[in-house]
């Protein structure tokens, strides 16, 4: 037999040969193996591979051999050899089982086997079972079945020999078997082995029917053995049979009953589990029940007893009984609890040479309450104590001697009386060395468990041991004995003082004197001198704890009284205190705390008792004297110091009786006071007053002096007295040499105080009566007042008119320097607008100066300053001129209020002396300065008007003209067909191989990519290979498809097609046209040919995977065993499915979902984006359950799904690291956002930005999802569709594209080829649904986006944003930035279109002062607020004032200048957007919003408007939808921007009304824009804008929506905008369309809104609304910008784009309903006072 997967023939030296196998005739033709002639006789020696041996030892195989002549093929030579086996195979596999493994029990064992080879039927099988282990002869088995491969189950014949069981005749049939098809033996009866161990080896030997062997076990795979395992002992028991103390000999009986049974040479073995039970050396045996149990030997030791060398047997069934002596029991009451018996026999074994060894035959393991030892006593104890007082904590000695050890862990107790107590601090010592206690306070039981710490303390030895910190008994009373007891560690007794005898115990504690009470302390109900009734609140800390009976003594102090007890209180004593009193000054308490209550010593006690009378002074009494006693009169405690006193603190305050006098009453004059009293209590000889004054009353220029008069005093009296000026106190010593009695008047008298400034002067003075050393008895504390009749600087006045209206100045001395009387009030100078006029005959007065004048001098009209709010700001050789009057050559400087002179290099200037606005004829204005040569390359010389004109804002240098450009801005590129910068290249036809140009591909390539020599299409008669244009194909390829492609792998040529192979590469060979490496199945490889031949396998075989001939399987599922299935797509057998929990991750984010939702619902959070928080809460398992589905798919061995899934997860990956960077990197593009990220929360960025880069990319929506309304998810985007929401959308559409889309392939390649309950099936359905739901969750989330978000178009007045580093001149064509170029296709992005006018009139950097002086400008009448000044800084302030003729000459100066300047068509371009628009299904709409009196310019869109209104919300939709076409008709028309087209009434686009895409109805809406980014510009822009957003229209407001602004909108006046944002709208109505040219407020607005259709419903529905979103322009460099740049250039266009949130219009309102909102706003305007409009003009200046 011949293998054919493996034949191959070599000379010896390795050399492949050709071979040729034919299986019909099984033959062998070898060519190549005589490679020269041979003599004869000649060897030839050759190897042949794949040749299989024969089947059995007993098998002989002939083979024969020819050698075939070349040329005739004649046979020349042959001959036969023979091919025996020498031994037989190895059995792959074997295994057994055993049913019942437990020793010397009858048991059925299963032997499995399979082999690889073919067996026929007749074989016999021998088992060699090992005579160790089995006795085959001796117990014999029951009967043999065999199944499986062998034949159906069946009992067959069986013979034994020695100790081999033979089975003949085993094999009923033929079989092949394998792995899945195993063959069955089944032996029933065997007596397992009589001990518990690892059998030896059973051999297997199979033969076939003439005895020759084929297979047997291998001894280095055999698994024929098995554990055998113990048997039982039953009725286990144990009993003690004397002495029961601890720690004591004793003998025991032990009691058993084996399962099996034992003859000879056995060992029993009884094991304590309890260690505490020691087993001596010397153990004896007292009896048994096994007879000759004393020729057995004994081998005792720590809890083991072994009996070994039995002669007698022990039966099956029977109880038997050793009784020992010589157990030693347990130290402690240790339970006797666990035994085990161990029954082992003897074996002989061969371990390198011959022995015995005991194995074990059976166990019992047996617990029960057998035995408990009792606890020994104590020899002696005895107690003293340290200290003699009671109560007092000290030191209490202690000796202890015990009769057994104390255990190694274990511990001592000692038990207190209830009479002595314990702190919670305390220490203890043995034998002088501390040692470890713990205290008890429930128990009262002190622990000592560091006595036997490191050994065993031994037995009746005296333990001395010392505690610190006990208290005494409360008492001089003897206290009950002390309690001792021993433990063990596992808390057991040892030992007990119960048990002692009461000689042996002196433990009683008996003090001598009583203890002291510790922080007592008396409190008073009033601490007022001379109060009554008062209650006396007694407190102190109990040294011991109190009982019931026990009594309280107080003794009361001579200088305190008690008429009469009205109350005794205690919150410690239960119920009605009980007292007595002793005569007048003893009082009795008895305590009472509740039945069996006990106050606690250490506790606070307090008892207050009313009826006490203060003493007069505040001076401190005795000290009162408080004692404790028992009920039998033994005294518990008293105090230690007499220090229980009572101090009063406040005086008696005199409330009636007294009155204070002044003169005179003039402010600021020196006076005379005098205060009177009566006294309510005795004042003392010597004593002393305090007199507290005020101290604005008090002079450093006069001293006071004091006079008293009394009944004691004989007359007015002088007093010494001392004055603290820091304190503002007054002392009068020795007010009165004898006593003055209550109730006697008093009058004191003071000179020297300066009267006050204020009539409403409420200071007071106070008054303290005190004793010599300054005890307080009397005071006086309010109503001592001075009148003061004028408010200063009055001399005097008319109180009754009023105070502060002056009749009379005061002198001027240093406390009056204001002596000049002007209209009624009293000045040391003249004010501004006044000047002084003086004489000697007259007092100063002051007369006013001219009005032009902020201030003069000497003379009305000399000024020296100018009011800057006026006309007339600038001062020029003492007059006051206009700001545009300033001579030729100067300019008018805001900063000194006057006119300045221009540098000589200046024709003109403005702003400041180098700020030029025209040059002289040999100079050009470049950049505000006067050159005399423009800079090449980036600007074009215009000759006409002297200026520099920069190149076309595409390009960053041209030549010839600006608009012939030589290299292109950033972001754009060079077009080499029309010199153009555009932001693309011509697609196919032009590369970018160099930054910012297209350069064309090469001359063969008809289109390129990328490169230019990397072409896509070829000329005529090239051929595209491999990118590049050949003339012809190269021989490996072949013309298709209209390129030249390679042939398939391994062909050299092909024809037709790339797979149609002709010839084949070397190493390869050829099979129908194709080429393969190696030999598809079925085939077989013709090295001569190089060609795949076919073959086939003999009959009952097939090709399998491997192309090797297999034997047919009829059922495949007969091929799979037990617990496994096939599976049709690995074509083998798999485990079958198991039990798991389905979906785990789905459920738990669907569980985790609802939780979120209902917890956002129930706190209301008012910012969180549900939806975006639930994709980042699900995102952040994305990772998990891919990585899930990866690990199950490596487990099943599937790689296909595997491959795709890290496939997903790595371009995962790249679009995580993409897109975080991206982000990362055009955040500086929204400034907002840049704030928000670097100054608010740089961490929170940081952290969702690389947790999106290194986890997920779908974190970023944290930055918007407001989770919890948390500032750190709500970041501040100043345009959040451009700049977050647009490229969320991006990254999730390539996320669904490149990684969803192959996640979904390989679920469903998963699910096609597994079937349900199968794992691996299951979390492919689980991570299918999961990038359904996500798809469904971004999806929606991007839905959400488009109805929250809307795009506004407004066109504005465009404010300069030109830096120095931009060498831009402000004249000269569009703005130099590239953000600002209207983009093609592409309606979000930001388009901005400019065209520029000359700047007319002259700034300067004062016109921030100017506009805070206009600001209180109260004069300013409404009715100039018409229209601005062309060149005026009330642009920026907000007012508005009339044309000059200066500006309109301007004006037409601009004109003249700017006629041959190219056009820019910027009506074009806009029609182009709409045209946009249009494909994607927006309509456009119109509204005229502009004032009455300029109606007339504007017919069509008024009459369309008006009419609008009176029909119904469909037909105003259709009418402005078909005015707006109408109009947008003539926008197309035209040809290019020609200003004097804009001034004729027929205008066809009006460049500066706003245009706005939205969503909702037709309503003239309140928007909010800001052209500017910059941080830095933002703060300046950010200040409110007043008199800007004023209108003077009359027109009713037609839009509801704008009531709340229509109210705060009032005419003239300021108003600070919400946000500090312009409300662009409101602008519209102060504009004038009749003027020459537009500029920024010069025509009235007109709103066009361009809307997608949406349901009319909507356009009833009411929403709130919401700020606009701006898409900001790139960002330019704040350090270089000025506050002028931004507001000077009043001539200028810009076009904005702004994404802003979708807001429904409320229903339009009828004309009734307009006419009442236009009264209502009426009058809340003119509710508007001037004091209002200071107050807003204030606010706006802070």
């Amino acid at each position: 037999m011949i293998d054919l997967s493996s034949i191959k023939a070599t000379l010896l030296d390795g050399t492949l040969i050709g071979i040729k196998f034919f299986d019909n005739n099984q033959t062998a033709n070898v060519t190549g193996a005589i490679i020269k002639n041979y003599p004869t006789p000649g060897l030839v020696e050759f190897i042949l591979y794949g040749v299989v041996n024969p089947l059995s030892t007993a098998q002989n195989r002939i083979i024969s051999i020819q050698t075939i002549h070349p040329l005739n093929a004649m046979i020349i030579d042959q001959g036969n050899f023979s091919l025996t086996s020498a031994s037989p195979t190895n059995f792959p596999f074997t295994q057994l089982t055993v049913t019942d493994t437990t020793v010397s029990e009858r048991a059925s064992y299963q032997i499995e086997f399979y082999l690889n080879i073919p067996v026929l039927s007749g074989c016999q099988i021998s088992i060699i079972f090992p005579t160790q282990e089995f006795n085959l002869q001796t117990d014999g088995i029951s009967d043999v079945q065999i199944s499986g491969i062998l034949g159906p189950q069946q009992t067959i014949a069986h013979s034994i020999s020695s100790n081999t069981l033979i089975l003949n005749n085993a094999c009923k049939q033929d079989f092949y078997s394998s792995s899945s098809n195993r063959a069955i033996i089944k032996i029933n009866g065997i007596k397992n082995p009589p001990v518990a161990k690892l059998t030896n080896l059973i051999n297997l030997l199979l033969k076939d029917t003439a005895g020759g062997q084929i297979a047997q076990t291998d001894t280095s795979s055999n698994k024929l053995q098995f554990n055998s395992s113990l048997g039982s002992v039953y009725l286990g028991n144990i009993q003690i049979l004397d002495t029961t103390a601890t720690n004591t000999l004793s003998k025991f009986k032990f009691s058993f009953t084996p399962q099996h049974t034992m003859t000879s040479n056995y060992q029993i073995e009884f094991q304590l589990f309890d260690t505490d039970y020691q087993i001596q050396s010397s153990l004896q045996i007292d009896s048994s029940t096994i007879p000759n149990i004393a020729s057995v030997s004994i081998v005792s030791s720590g809890q083991k007893i072994q009996l070994r060398d039995f002669t007698s047997a022990i039966n099956t069934g029977t109880q038997y009984d050793i009784v020992f002596s010589k157990i030693l029991t347990a130290q402690s009451q240790k339970q006797l609890s666990t035994i085990q018996i161990t029954i082992s026999q003897k074996i002989l074994v061969s371990q390198g040479g011959d022995g015995t060894t005991y194995y074990g035959a059976a166990i019992g393991i047996f617990s029960g309450n057998y035995f408990t030892p009792s606890p020994g006593l104590f020899y002696l104890i005895t107690a003293s104590s340290g200290a003699t007082r009671a109560a007092e904590s000290t030191i209490f000695y202690f000796q202890i001697k015990a009769q057994n050890p104390i255990p190694l862990g274990g511990y001592l107790l000692l038990y207190y009386p209830n009479s002595i107590t314990s702190p919670q601090q305390y220490s203890c010592q043995k034998d002088g060395v501390q040692t470890e206690c713990q205290f008890t306070q429930s128990t009262r039981v002190m622990k000592f468990y560091g006595l036997a710490k490191t050994s065993n303390y031994p037995a009746n030895t005296v333990i001395n041991l010392r505690i610190a910190n006990v208290n005494n008994p409360r008492s001089p009373q003897a206290s009950t004995q002390f309690k001792v007891e021993t433990y063990d560690k596992y808390d057991l007794l040892v030992d007990t003082s119960d048990n002692s005898s009461p000689s042996n115990i002196n433990t009683v504690i008996t003090p001598t004197e009583p203890s002291y009470f510790s922080q007592t302390k008396v409190q008073t109900s009033s601490s007022t001198v001379g109060a009554t009734g008062v209650t006396y609140t007694f407190s102190f800390t109990t040294p011991s704890f109190l009982i019931n009976g026990d009594i309280l003594k107080i003794t009361i102090p001579d200088e305190i009284t008690l008429p009469t007890i009205t109350q005794v209180k205690s919150d410690q004593i239960s119920g009605t205190v009980q007292y007595s009193r002793q005569g007048d000054k003893i009082i009795l308490i008895t305590l009472a705390f509740g039945t069996g209550t006990i106050f606690a010593g250490g506790k606070v006690l307090s008892v207050g008792i009313t009826g006490f009378n203060n003493r007069i002074t505040t001076q401190a009494s005795s000290s009162f004297i408080l004692e404790l006693f028992q009920n039998d009169n033994k005294k518990i405690s008293v105090l230690e110091t007499q220090d229980l006193i009572v101090q009063l603190k406040y005086p008696a305050t005199i409330t009636s009786g007294f009155s204070i006098q002044n003169f005179p009453l003039s402010p600021r004059t020196v006076m005379e006071v005098k205060i009177s009293f009566n006294t309510l209590h005795q004042i003392p000889q010597n004593s002393k007053i305090i007199i507290t004054y005020p101290k604005l009353l008090m002079s450093n220029y006069f001293s006071i002096s004091a006079s008293i008069q009394s009944p004691a005093h004989a007359s007015n009296t002088s007093l010494q007295l001392t004055n603290n000026i820091a304190a503002g106190q007054l002392i009068l010593q020795n007010i009165s040499p004898q006593l003055i009695n209550p109730n006697q008047q008093v009058q004191l008298q003071f000179y020297g105080f300066v009267n006050a400034d204020s009539s409403s002067f409420a200071e007071t003075f106070k008054l303290d009566i005190l004793t010599q050393e300054n005890y307080q008895i009397d005071s006086i504390t309010s109503n001592l007042i001075v009148t003061v009749k004028c408010d200063y600087p009055c001399g005097d006045c008319i109180p009754a008119a009023s105070k502060k209206q002056c009749t009379a100045c005061l002198s001027k001395t240093q406390f009056s320097p204001l002596n000049v009387l002007q209209n009624k009030e009293c000045v040391s100078s003249c004010i501004d607008g006044y000047y002084l006029l003086s004489n000697s005959s007259a007092p100063p007065t002051c007369q006013k100066c001219h009005a032009n004048c902020t201030t003069c001098y000497g003379t009305p009209t000399n000024c020296t300053s100018c009011a800057r709010s006026s006309k007339i700001p600038a001062l020029f050789n003492n007059t006051c001129l206009a700001e545009t009057a300033c001579p030729q050559g100067y300019f008018y400087n805001r900063t000194g209020g006057q006119c300045s002179q221009c540098s000589q290099n200046c024709l003109n200037c403005t702003g400041s002396s180098t700020e030029c606005t025209y040059c002289p004829q040999y100079l050009s204005l470049f950049n505000k300065t006067c050159i005399q040569q423009c800079p090449s390359d980036i600007t074009i010389a215009n000759t006409t008007n002297r200026t520099c004109m920069s190149c076309d804002s595409r390009c960053k240098t041209c030549k010839d003209n600006r608009s012939k450009c030589t290299s292109c801005i950033e972001g754009l590129r060079l077009n080499p067909f029309t010199n153009v910068c555009d932001k693309y290249c011509p697609e196919l036809y032009t590369v970018e191989e160099r930054k910012g140009f297209c350069d064309e591909c090469t001359n063969d390539c008809v289109t390129c990519q990328t490169f230019r020599n990397r072409c896509m299409s070829c000329q005529p008669g090239y051929f595209l290979s491999l990118n590049q244009c050949l003339s012809r194909c190269a021989s490996s390829e072949i013309y298709y498809s209209n390129a030249c492609q390679s042939c398939a792998d391994g062909c050299s040529t092909c024809k037709v097609n790339p797979q149609n192979c002709t010839e084949c590469q070397i190493g390869y060979f050829s099979y129908m046209n194709s080429c393969y490496l190696r030999c598809p199945k079925g085939t077989n490889a013709d090295f001569d040919s190089r060609q795949c031949v076919n073959i086939t396998c003999p009959t009952g075989y097939e090709f399998d995977s491997k192309g090797d001939c297999s034997q047919i399987i009829t059922n495949i599922q007969d091929e799979c065993s037990k617990g496994q299935e096939h599976n049709w797509y690995f074509e083998k057998c798999i485990n079958e499915a198991e039990l798991f929990i389905p979906f785990p991750i789905l459920i738990f984010l669907a569980i985790m979902t609802l939780i979120l939702v209902i917890f956002v619902k129930c706190k209301k959070y008012k910012q969180v984006n549900l939806l975006q928080t639930i994709i980042c809460m699900w995102a952040i398992f994305e990772l998990p359950i891919f990585a899930a589905q990866i690990v199950v798919c490596i487990l099943y061995e599937h790689w296909i799904p595997t491959f795709i899934t890290c496939g997903a997860i790595g371009m995962f990956y790249i679009l995580n690291l993409i897109s975080g960077c991206q982000f990362h990197t055009n955040r500086q593009m929204d400034q907002n956002f840049v704030i928000w990220s670097q100054d608010k929360h740089p961490n929170s960025y940081k952290r969702i930005v690389n947790f999106s880069i290194l986890y997920n990319q779908k974190l970023l929506r944290l930055f918007t999802c407001g989770f919890m309304d948390r500032k750190y998810y709500l970041a501040s985007f100043t345009n959040i569709y451009v700049f977050f929401t647009s490229p969320i959308r991006s990254y999730s559409f390539w996320c669904i594209l490149l990684v969803y889309t192959a996640i979904a392939a390989a679920d469903i390649f998963i699910i096609i080829t597994f079937h349900w309950f199968h794992y691996i099936f299951i979390i492919a359905i689980e991570t299918l649904v999961f990038v359904v739901i996500m798809t469904i969750l971004m999806y929606a989330d991007y839905l959400q986006i488009k109805s929250q978000y809307t795009i506004e178009i407004k066109i504005i007045p465009k404010m300069t944003t030109m830096t120095i580093g931009d060498q831009q001149d402000d004249h000269d064509g569009p703005d130099h930035d590239h953000q600002n170029i209207l983009m093609d296709n592409r309606p979000n992005e930001h388009i901005s279109l400019l065209s520029q006018i000359q700047k007319d009139q002259e700034k300067d950097s004062s016109q921030n002062d100017q506009l805070k002086q206009s600001q209180f400008n109260s004069d300013r009448s409404p009715k100039k607020t018409n229209k601005v000044e062309k060149g005026t800084d009330e642009y920026k302030t907000g007012e508005f004032k009339e044309e000059t003729s200066q500006t309109k000459k301007n004006n037409t100066t601009f004109k003249q200048n700017y006629d041959d300047l190219p056009p820019i068509n910027l009506n074009k371009k806009l029609m182009q957007f709409y045209e946009e628009q249009k494909d994607d299904g927006i309509s456009i709409d119109y509204v005229e919003d502009s004032p009455e009196k300029d109606s007339k310019s504007l017919n069509s869109s008024s009459s369309s408007s008006s009419s609008s209104e009176k029909k119904t919300k469909k037909g105003k939709h259709k009418s402005n939808e078909t005015n707006i076409m109408e109009e947008l008709e003539l926008i197309k028309e035209q040809k290019h921007h020609n200003p004097n087209d804009l001034n004729s009434n027929n205008i066809g686009y009006d460049q500066t009304r706003p245009l706005t895409i939205s969503g909702g109805s037709l309503a003239n809406d309140i928007h909010r824009s800001s052209v500017f980014s910059d941080q830095e510009n933002s703060k300046f822009l950010h200040q409110p804008q007043n008199n800007l957003l004023n209108s003077n229209s009359n027109t009713p407001n037609k839009y509801p929506n704008n009531t709340s602004n229509s109210k705060s909108n009032n005419q003239g006046t300021s108003q600070s905008l919400d946000n500090s944002k312009f409300k662009f709208n409101e602008v519209e109505n102060n504009l004038d369309l009749n003027s020459e040219y537009i500029k920024p407020f010069d025509k009235p607005k007109k709103l066009i809104k361009v809307k997608k259709q949406e349901n009319a419903a909507n356009n009833d529905d009411h929403q709130k609304e919401n700020e606009p979103l701006n898409f900001q322009p790139k960002q330019i460099d704040s350090s270089a910008l000025k506050v002028d740049d931004f507001f000077n250039d009043d001539s200028q266009l810009q076009i904005q784009i702004h994404a802003k949130k979708r807001q429904l219009k409320k229903k339009a309102p009828s004309k009734d309903q307009e006419k009442q909102e236009l009264i209502q706003n009426q009058d809340n305007q003119d509710q508007n006072s001037p004091k209002d409009m200071q107050k807003k003009q204030n606010n706006f200046l802070d």
